[in-house]
């Protein structure tokens, strides 16, 4: 005879007899009815199949294990196996079942036993769950183990569901969560700041949002410990510290070129990654993601490593012939009708909705907003509002589960007809003829001040405001204080600057205004979006990656290069195995869209053409600065030719003053058109023009200077800036980039082999780069093949800020300067609002502490240390720079310069370590 043993809390067991079938769940209807929240009402069932029993889990909440271990499928049962439903542990005991079979069962579940005794006791104490036996759901987070504890909430290692990846997901206090400025904080500036910043020596942060009223990030998990735990243990070699710093200098660069500042760089914030099967960082660098006690602020400490699976699906499971999800993968990219492609599907973005939902419950309750959704053209401004209002107006919406009911009404800012209309959904009548705008508007701000009820007045055109309307906004937003009315509207932050109405009447409705940023799509977020469109019928790993890089991150421009990869191949569906499989051609890519550029050129006009081929002969990235005093046309016009090549597809704006060709076959075609005879002259100017940029040296820059230098002949000079690339290069991890210039200054050495004093000229320059006379060529080649590993990230942007927010257009609402007194900068100690060179500062004090293993003032504490900061110039102890190369010490003393204007910037820190650590690879003295 086959039975359950029910194990409760109490000691108490409860035994269930098994027949052919048995439901296991919580309710009369249950078999074995398990009395627990945890367990769903029909949780799983057990089958008997020739002479064996089976369990199979019926898709319940909080899943089903055997001896700790998730079943997926069906799973067969043993003697003495232990079942986990929720958090209720029952033992499976079969007196029938063969000797061999039961002998297994045991031996595979004793010491299960013990761990489930623990389990059990912990339980009774409200400790937290062993994720081997007891699993846990935070919404779509399986989590597995917590990290730690601290000030703002708790960090869990969990696997993100909709994306079957490894997370570090942290959950504020419900206390916080209350607080709507800590809210505004942590979603539009700890999340989506952090977010913009893709480089390797960040944590990177995959989204933000709410799930169950629990507000989250979840971001990069990594193993490792902190720089404040490897301090406490030993002291760091020169070249280790070198190279710590200079990785953190270029996590700080890549933040600041967003216009980030962190404001918290201190040894608890900087994760040391240890290498793969390395428990310490033993010089090349550093398991677990935790809290600091004090702020909250993301650590790191020992553990070990988890590896997560893949949520149960089997990526090597084949599929068969689908036609209804072959249909849908064929609508979501537009080729069932033209009008998909004209109206493509909404990308619901968690973090935004959640956003959005948040203001409007506490409109609910007597508290209205003006809440203003911005972004750039292809940010899906308009349809998250739609969709959002779409989901809120339905009770039975799936994904919102119980909506908030509401009226919604529709305003067109951009004409003076948009009031009359308003008015007649309102009323539901027509105004009279007889009355004029002025008095319309009395009735309608009359109406929403007396109603009680929920309503949302949408506002379109916002960009296009003439007066009267703006001003019939500002009255209706004296009502938003204690009336349940919300205002939304889309934004684009160039119409801000080109309206004259809206800057005046948003700055007068700012105390009720929230501001929602919609930034471009990350790669995490397309890469979720592709898994969605084709479930598990996509072969080939390379889509989502693909899609960012050719669309930037705009979702219309993705929805257009998915259309077009169906119609040329790369994309095709197989109608035997029902898979969709991706196979690029880059070169067939490149070609066909430089042909197609090509086409649309000649039909351009002679000044357009112009600026085409100037811009090409620049190289393949240009600056707008560089492009308009090598052009002979002014400003305004190159301004709004650069806006139609833009438009037309030919350019993509890689920031507000960079530019780059689409189409790298097309760029290189219209600059060899160029006749030889005029390229050195050209060359030349050119090559000025890029000495006069101000904008901060980058590998890319290097090598389109070094480019021109080589056109007018002035090779000593191209090498000069190639090897400058190349070390850049390496250090932004860009080692195919670095191999390349490395291999450009081998082929301009080779070529000047029949030379003898040029030849001569440029090994001297190689010589005195390497700066011996050993074998140059020999270094070169070593140099050239490594590559270096980001081992060093800097977490946590809880409290940073963006510095350019208001040339964007953007408003920015002062807030007092926040972080760990013994690392704030003194400008930002006096209560100003500080910039990137306060990070620098922060970087000095943290440098102090790896060399001299102190803080500078160790007597000092909170408010004194702030003082000392002020007052007193930090220096070095005489003997501790012993072992470190010539020139460390000035670098320092830039670190921790107290004027801020003299401090160095993270580039400039860049670039001087990696000069000293050049010194020490080379022998140099």
């Amino acid at each position: 005879m086959a039975r359950l043993v029910w194990k409760r809390l109490d000691n108490d067991e409860v035994t269930f007899t098994l027949g052919r079938s048995a439901l296991i769940g919580r309710g009369a209807g249950a078999d074995c009815d398990v009395g627990s929240k945890r367990v769903s009402r029909q949780h799983a069932k057990i089958e008997l199949r020739e002479k064996r029993f089976y369990i199979i889990d019926l898709g319940s909440t909080n899943g089903t294990r055997v001896n700790g271990t998730p079943i997926r499928g069906v799973k067969a049962l043993a003697q003495g196996d232990l079942i986990v439903v929720g958090d209720e542990v029952l033992q499976f005991d079969n007196e029938e079942e063969p000797r061999e079979l039961r002998t297994r069962g045991s031996l595979q579940t004793e010491p299960l036993s013990e761990l489930v005794t623990a389990a059990l006791r912990r339980r009774t104490v409200s400790r937290p769950r062993s994720r081997d036996v007891l699993p846990r759901r935070a919404g779509k987070f399986q989590l597995l183990e917590p990290l730690g504890k601290g000030g703002m909430g708790t960090v869990y290692r969990a696997v993100d569901l909709d994306s079957n990846r490894q997370v570090a997901v942290k959950f504020i206090r419900s206390d916080l969560g209350r607080r709507e400025a800590f809210l505004d904080f942590f979603h539009n500036r700890e999340a989506v700041l952090a977010r913009e910043i893709n480089h390797p020596n960040v944590i990177q942060v995959y989204e933000s949002g709410v799930d169950v009223e629990r507000h989250y990030i979840s971001m990069e998990c990594v193993s490792g410990e902190s720089l404040y735990q490897t301090l406490k243990r030993h002291k760091l070699r020169p070249h280790e510290v070198l190279e710590i710093l200079r990785q953190i200098a270029c996590g700080l660069a890549a933040a600041h070129r967003q216009g980030v500042v962190h404001s918290d760089i201190k040894p608890a914030n900087i994760l040391l990654v240890a290498e793969e099967g390395a428990e310490r960082w033993n010089g090349g660098l550093p398991d677990h993601a935790s809290v600091d006690d004090e702020g909250g602020i993301l650590e790191f400490s020992e553990g070990d490593t988890f590896v997560a699976t893949n949520g149960g699906a089997d990526p090597t499971e084949t599929h068969g012939y689908d036609r209804e999800m072959e249909e849908e993968i064929q609508r979501r990219v537009g080729l069932l009708g033209r009008d998909a492609v004209m109206d493509p599907p909404y990308f619901e973005r968690r973090a935004e909705t959640a956003f959005l939902k948040y203001y409007l419950e506490r409109t609910q309750n007597q508290r209205g907003y003006l809440v203003l959704v911005e972004g750039e053209l292809g940010a899906g401004k308009d349809r998250l509002i739609s969709h959002f209002l779409e989901r809120q107006s339905d009770p039975l919406s799936p994904a919102e589960g119980s909506a908030t009911l509401l009226t919604s009404y529709e305003l067109d800012c951009s004409r003076m007809e948009g009031l009359p209309l308003l008015y007649e959904q309102v009323f539901g009548v027509q105004p009279a003829t007889s009355e004029g705008m002025k008095s319309i508007a009395p009735d309608l701000i009359s109406f929403f001040d007396k109603s009680s009820s929920l309503a949302v007045i949408r506002l379109l055109g916002l960009g296009s405001m003439p007066p009267l309307v703006a001003e019939f906004i500002g009255q209706l937003a004296t009502l938003l204080i204690d009336r349940r009315l919300m205002l939304i509207g889309a934004l684009n932050p160039d119409e801000l600057r080109e309206n004259a109405v809206l800057k005046p009447l948003l700055e007068r409705v700012a105390s009720v205004t929230k501001e929602l940023y919609l930034r471009p799509l990350t790669e995490y977020q397309i890469q979720r979006y592709v898994k969605q469109v084709f479930h598990n019928a996509l072969s080939g790993v390379d889509l989502g990656r693909d899609l960012y890089r050719l669309s930037g991150g705009n979702f219309a421009r993705l929805l257009a290069i998915l259309h077009s990869f169906f119609d040329r191949g790369v994309l095709r569906s197989d109608p035997i195995s029902g898979r969709v499989s991706y196979r690029p051609r880059s070169q067939e890519f490149e070609l066909e869209e430089g042909k197609n550029l090509y086409e649309k050129y000649r039909a351009l006009g002679k000044a357009e053409q112009r600026v085409v081929e100037n811009a090409a002969f620049i190289g393949h990235r240009f600056r707008f600065d560089t492009l308009l005093r090598f052009c002979s046309i002014d400003e305004t016009s190159l301004f709004f030719i650069v806006r139609t090549l833009l438009a037309e597809e030919f350019l993509v704006e890689e920031s507000r003053t960079w530019y780059a060709f689409s189409n790298l076959a097309f760029q290189n075609y219209i600059a060899g058109r160029l006749p030889s005879s005029e390229r050195p002259h050209l060359h030349r100017k050119v090559s000025r023009l890029l000495t006069m940029t101000t904008d901060p040296e980058s590998a890319q820059l290097l090598q389109l200077r070094a480019n021109h230098l080589y056109g007018c002949r002035e090779y000593s000079k191209a090498i000069r800036c190639l090897l400058e690339g190349a070390y850049l290069a390496r250090a932004e991890y860009e080692t195919d980039l670095s191999r390349r210039l490395f291999q450009e200054i081998l082929r301009i050495y080779r070529e000047l082999a029949g030379d003898d004093a040029i030849r001569k000229e440029v090994v001297g320059v190689l010589r005195n780069w390497f700066r011996r006379d050993g074998n140059w060529y020999e270094i070169f080649g070593d140099l050239a093949s490594q590559q270096i590993v980001a081992r060093v990230k800097i977490a946590d942007f809880g409290i940073s800020f963006r510095i350019g927010d208001e040339t964007r257009g953007y408003q920015v609402q002062r807030r007092p300067a926040l972080g760990t007194p013994r690392y704030l900068a003194p400008e930002r100690a006096k209560g100003e609002v500080g910039g990137p060179t306060s990070d620098i500062y922060s970087l000095g004090i943290l440098a102090y502490e790896m060399i001299v293993r102190r803080p500078p003032f160790p007597e000092a504490k909170g408010a004194e240390v702030i003082k000392a900061n002020q007052e007193h110039k930090v220096v070095f102890p005489e003997d501790s720079l012993v072992g470190y190369p010539e020139g460390t010490e000035t670098l320092l003393e830039s670190l921790v310069e107290r004027d801020p204007q003299r401090r160095w910037d993270a580039d400039r820190v860049l670039r001087t370590i990696l000069k000293l650590q050049f010194d020490q690879q080379t022998g140099s003295r």
